[in-house]
Order: structure tokens, then sequence, then C-alpha cells
């Protein structure tokens, strides 16, 4: 049994917050790296880390990485990120 207000409990927990805020910015630079065809090789060496690295900041089920590695990559692409909070239901 969950109880009506869960859901909203759940949604509002930092940890899942975090977590689904790195997967939505990870699936949308993989989505801009093929739409720019942007080379791997070339963005690891301009963000100074290795192939291997790169892989795993492009993973979207690893939350062992920063927001900011991620904000650094889509500025290489020519992408603001943008915050935005909306009132709760």
């Amino acid at each position: 049994y969950v109880t009506y207000d869960q859901p909203l409990h759940i949604l509002q927990h930092p940890e899942y917050v975090r977590e689904r805020t790195l997967y939505e910015m990870t699936k949308r630079i993989n989505a801009f790296i093929k739409s720019e065809k942007a080379s791997k090789r070339e963005l690891a060496r301009r963000l100074g880390t290795s192939m291997s690295q790169l892989t795993r900041l492009l993973d979207t089920t690893n939350y062992k990485k920063e927001l900011s590695r991620l904000v650094e990559l889509a500025a290489l692409l020519n992408y603001e990120f943008k915050w935005e909070f909306k009132k709760a239901a």
C-alpha cells in the first residue's frame, strides 16, 4: 500500500532529484553529441580526460559523476544549462 502523498515525497527527495537530473542531463548530452556529430575522442581531449572517463561520464546509469562535468561538456558542445524550479502540485 502506497499512501497518496508518498510519490510526491519521493519526487522531492534530494537523492532522487540528483539522480534524475544526472540521468536527464546525460541523456540530453548524448543526443547533442549525436546531432552535432561530435568526436568523443576530441571531447575527451578538450575535457582533459581519457576516453574511458568520458564513457563513464556519458553513461546514463552512472550516478557517481559531478554535475559540473556535464555542464562543462555541454558548454564544449555550445549548449547552455539552465536550472528550473517550479511549484509542486
